[in-house]
């Protein structure tokens, strides 16, 4: 099932969410393209885009890849439990537990330990498909946090 929002910025297609924490509107929470290490992953954005892109830059200003919500407008975001295509900022394996890469644009990468760090990291899913940097590939959304506890 879907989770309604709304975007807090440019959002693509594809890529790990996250809640907006200044988000106010009572009716739908803002999410924002992931972020940062420290930011809990709620989802994925929707696989489909604003608009038919009819050029490398479309009629909204957006050049390709086309976003999939400007700011203030309507996401649908793929929740937990769901199967998803997800963008890839690197390589993964079919089973990799799959994190943000911490660039704020929400692709995914392999989880990796913070090696011995108490910071919380936040993992997004489950990597279901072999793929390598800028494809998308299938993967189980799966939110969690890890901790190294020594």
């Amino acid at each position: 099932m879907f989770i309604q929002a709304k975007a807090n910025g440019t959002i693509y297609p594809c890529r790990f969410v996250s809640m907006y924490p200044a988000s106010s509107n009572s009716d739908c929470f803002k999410v924002i393209e992931d972020i940062v290490v420290a930011q809990p992953i709620i989802g994925v954005s929707q696989e489909g885009t604003l608009g038919f892109p009819m050029s490398a830059s479309n009629d909204m200003g957006v050049t390709a890849p086309t976003a999939a919500a400007l700011d203030e407008q309507d996401l649908k975001v793929f929740g937990p439990g769901e199967v998803c295509l997800i963008e890839l900022g690197g390589t993964v394996n079919a089973g990799d537990l799959l994190m943000a890469n911490a660039t704020t644009d929400g692709k995914a990468i392999t989880f990796v330990d913070g090696g011995g760090t108490s910071t919380p990291q936040f993992i997004g899913g489950i990597a279901l498909q072999y793929g390598v940097s800028g494809e998308k590939i299938r993967m189980l959304v799966q939110p969690m946090v890890y901790t190294y506890a020594a």
